[in-house]
């Protein structure tokens, strides 16, 4: 293919297009911090990958470095790591209203208990409020949490959904829009 002939003749009898002007990365733009949160320890940021934990504060300085991605969690409204993410996230099989069986994937609270419907069959999300289900002891199946259930934990319900604080604590407050997680959209079977 033959050269652009206007593009030669404006390079050469334009002055502004002589010279490109752009941004200058001097250095490393890799960053190491210190965080005390989602887990104490060294975090570096890598362009193009985000953050990771390349050293907890309890392992020593000779033990070899595994990565491990930081991912932002809109359910508890925190930074975790995201082996905690999929820690924290079960598939379960539920009958709805009408006797239909439903698989949701399910992510586990902060008090260990309940749990949020936040991604159905299609792995698509599913946008909050979101109602609080429990395991169930006897047949090891998920359910919708009853108010007997809610008071023997002492949780703050309101209208059927739940608020999560920052602090992972439940408030009684109006319920806006709670979104599931960023992060993972393999559906675990």
């Amino acid at each position: 293919m033959a050269p652009n002939l206007f593009i030669c003749l404006r390079t050469a009898f334009v002055p502004k297009y002589w010279f490109r002007s752009g941004v200058r990365v001097h250095g490393s733009i890799v960053q190491d911090e210190h965080w005390t949160e989602p887990t104490p320890g060294t975090y570096r940021y890598v362009p193009g990958h985000g953050w990771h934990l390349i050293r907890r504060d309890d392992t020593p300085a000779d033990a070899p470095i595994s990565p491990e991605p930081v991912v932002y969690c809109e359910v508890v409204n925190r930074y975790l790591l995201a082996s905690d993410i999929e820690r924290r996230c079960r598939s379960s099989v539920v009958t709805g209203k009408d006797g239909k069986m439903q698989r949701f994937r399910f992510f586990r609270l902060d008090d260990g208990v309940s749990w949020v419907a936040a991604w159905d069959d299609k792995d698509r999300l599913i946008q909050g409020p979101y109602r609080r289900w429990c395991l169930d002891k006897e047949s090891g199946e998920m359910r919708l949490m009853t108010a007997a259930d809610v008071a023997e934990l002492g949780l703050a319900v309101s209208g059927g959904a739940v608020k999560i604080a920052r602090s992972g604590e439940c408030r009684k407050e109006p319920i806006q829009s709670i979104s599931p997680c960023t992060y993972g959209s393999e559906m675990k079977g």
